[in-house]
């Protein structure tokens, strides 16, 4: 069990159990149906950020924890390209850069025009292109991915996009150059794809597949994408022109209609 998983089972069981008393009468304490969440889990994904997250569950909805405590205690997100990393600050809706010069870290900050509450709760850096998601499953938040790249020295935002029909979980998100992947989160079974072109950000495709979650995790590699799922599954796909196309990956390796 890692520290992540443990800090969570921790968080949580304490959380819970200052509550049990004041709850109707139970033959068990809540902690036993957390592990019980806890286990299913474990039996389909050994991620441990979603283990932690199946220990975490119920403790905005049952306890008073809000989504900010949540991010303070565990942190938001990092990511790394070449000579630069990525700090999303702890619900300070900031996030910082840290570029190595040679002999030591050179770091500054970024936020989105206008600001953005949670800012910087996922993020996804490569070949120049930075995007930062907002807001991560809170529906009092309009969850949106803010696209920055860097010029010189210095980060400027060149966009933003939200769903036209709901907002983003921004928990899957991947990024490479001209072309970000965002998942829309649970049972919405869909991956966004937006790319930049001469007249900014778009949409370049809604990638649709039926399941609980599609898109907990992204990796993106120029026009070749893997897409996780939580059915044990992740599908594979390419980009032909504007159009991505994908198929299953096996557990032997080679993907499958």
């Amino acid at each position: 069990m890692s520290d992540l998983v443990k800090n969570a089972k921790r968080y949580a069981t304490q959380a819970h159990a200052r509550l049990d008393g004041a709850r109707p009468t139970t033959p068990r304490p809540f902690e036993a149906h957390l592990k019980a969440v806890a286990t299913l889990v474990t039996e389909v994904t050994d991620d441990q950020e979603m283990i932690a997250a199946a220990w975490l569950h119920e403790s905005v909805d049952r306890t008073a924890a809000t989504h900010r405590d949540l991010e303070e205690e565990f942190g938001s997100a990092i990511a790394i390209d070449g000579d630069t990393i990525a700090v999303g600050a702890h619900g300070g809706d900031t996030v910082y850069l840290f570029t190595w010069n040679g002999s030591s870290w050179d770091d500054t900050t970024i936020t989105p025009t206008g600001g953005a509450d949670r800012f910087g709760t996922t993020l996804a850096m490569k070949n120049g292109t930075l995007a930062v998601g907002s807001g991560f499953f809170d529906p009092d938040v309009d969850n949106t991915v803010y696209f920055f790249e860097r010029n010189g020295s210095t980060w400027e935002q060149t966009g933003s996009m939200t769903r036209s029909d709901d907002g983003f979980s921004t928990m899957g998100i991947a990024a490479d150059g001209d072309t970000v992947m965002v998942a829309a989160g649970p049972y919405a079974d869909a991956v966004y794809v937006f790319t930049k072109g001469t007249s900014g950000w778009a949409q370049q495709q809604k990638i649709s597949y039926s399941t609980f979650f599609f898109g907990p995790q992204i990796a993106l590699d120029g026009d070749t994408a893997i897409i996780g799922t939580f059915d044990e599954e992740a599908r594979i796909y390419e980009r032909s022109g504007t159009t991505w196309t994908g198929s299953a990956l096996t557990g032997s390796g080679q993907a499958s209609g």
